[in-house]
């Protein structure tokens, strides 16, 4: 008779989260360093095409742009002049050389302008809708410090409302107390005239009794 072996059944293989390989973590890192990087090209690309949508515009509104710089200079050439020109005389010699000056300066400043204006306004933008760690932190703290305020002032309302609630309380009191002081001096007064009253009422009733000999003869000697 032959002897079969017999073997143990094989134990199924799992497939749980805690065997993972180490190599498997570099990969999932790669992976999001892939997507962090498409990213970054997705936002540059479209601010670049943000920067030439500006400069197209620049272009098409160039009236605008000379009218709008001019507006700048007449304000900002006055303000600078009379900042740093006290004299009276040379401010007038200064505010005409830069009236004479102005053409020049108006081509020197839009030729600027549109040079670096663009690049600078996308940057800007870009910073603006970025919203990094610290500009989320700020604007909950903005938000925070504003919730805060409006809290301070209503609690200062309330206060308010309170403190003139309290003088008026403090006022009726008063008025209470002077009246019950008028109050006692009524009483006091009106138990005076009552005593006095009922004095006089008595005295008179006493003499218009008939009295005894005795009390005639303690009259006469007195």
């Amino acid at each position: 008779m032959a002897l079969t072996r017999i073997q143990p059944p094989a134990q199924p293989v799992s497939h749980s989260p805690a065997n993972h390989s180490p190599t498997s973590y570099p990969i999932i890192e790669a992976a999001q360093v892939a997507v962090e990087s498409e990213k970054i090209q997705t936002e540059q690309a479209r601010m670049a095409n943000v920067m030439l949508l500006l400069e197209a515009m620049f272009d098409r509104e160039d009236v605008t742009m000379r009218l709008i710089l001019n507006y700048l200079y007449d304000i900002g050439s006055v303000n600078l002049i009379n900042q740093r020109v006290a004299n009276r005389p040379l401010n007038r010699l200064a505010r005409c050389s830069a009236r004479f000056s102005k053409p020049v300066v108006k081509i020197i400043v839009m030729r600027w302008f549109k040079r670096n204006c663009p690049k600078l306004i996308t940057n800007w933008l870009y910073n603006k809708v970025k919203f990094e760690p610290k500009q989320i932190a700020q604007i909950v703290e903005e938000a925070e410090e504003l919730k805060t305020s409006q809290e301070t002032i209503a609690d200062q309302g309330i206060a308010l409302r309170q403190a003139s609630t309290l003088a008026e309380l403090e006022g009726y009191r008063q008025k209470i107390r002077l009246l019950q002081a008028r109050v006692r001096l009524l009483t006091l007064l009106l138990m005076g005239v009552t005593l006095t009253l009922g004095g006089g009422l008595a005295w008179s009733v006493w003499q218009s009794q008939p009295h005894s000999p005795v009390d005639n003869v303690e009259n006469r000697t007195f």
